[in-house]
């Protein structure tokens, strides 16, 4: 496996960034270039992992963002909002970080579990299963098993 990785890793380094960047607030389409990666002679079990990791990471990273911007956004943001959002929170947990994947919202799911302080090492593992599962899917789309 140390090989595959020594002999790939400019283009699984491409693929990380490419996926870490696209679940931060940075623009990005994760989706895209694991497509694009998949095509090309790289063992998909790489593929895969480094595009699940990469992504998490990066949703980890708009954890750890609102964790660190909570006192700056209670400033910003009315009671009012921040109590709805907070009920949301309190309902779901750390559980909601499966939701990470989904576009638009997804970025912003890890960034409300750092802000009202979610467990992170619960937050950190669902959202690791909903990239996991994400990525998967878009393995078996591409693989013709599962359409759209």
């Amino acid at each position: 496996m140390i090989e595959l990785i020594t002999y790939y890793w400019k283009e699984l380094l491409g693929l990380f960034i490419a996926t870490f960047s696209s679940a931060t607030i940075l623009p990005g389409a994760a989706e895209v270039v694991f497509s694009h990666y998949l095509i090309q002679d790289i063992p998909v079990v790489l593929v895969i992992t480094t595009a699940t990791i990469g992504n998490t990471l990066g949703s980890m990273t708009n954890y750890v963002l609102g964790w660190l911007g909570s006192p700056l956004l209670h400033k910003l943001v009315s009671s009012e909002h921040l109590n709805k959002v907070e009920k949301y929170v309190r309902k779901y947990g750390p559980f909601s970080g499966i939701m990470a994947w989904l576009p638009i919202i997804g970025d912003a799911i890890p960034a409300v579990l750092g802000l009202f302080k979610a467990s992170p090492v619960l937050s950190f593992l669902w959202i690791l299963i909903g990239k996991f599962l994400r990525f998967m899917a878009l393995y078996l789309i591409y693989l013709g098993i599962i359409s759209l």
